[in-house]
């Protein structure tokens, strides 16, 4: 996983189970978080379960 400074944008698309919120979307949120640039992030989360999992490290 890279942390680059250029404004990125990604659409992540997988089959379920695939491994898409382990492998990315988490290790993508952590790393943004514990980032000094503090970027701002939109994630698509219908269930709640990213919420529940970030939500006390990115306050």
């Amino acid at each position: 996983m890279f942390n680059l400074k250029n404004n990125i944008h990604s659409v992540i698309v997988g089959l379920t189970a695939s491994g898409k919120t382990q492998g990315i979307v988490l290790p993508t949120i952590y790393l943004n978080g514990k980032s000094t640039a503090k970027p701002n992030m939109i994630v698509t989360d219908p269930k709640g379960e990213l919420y529940n999992l970030t939500s006390g490290f990115l306050v």
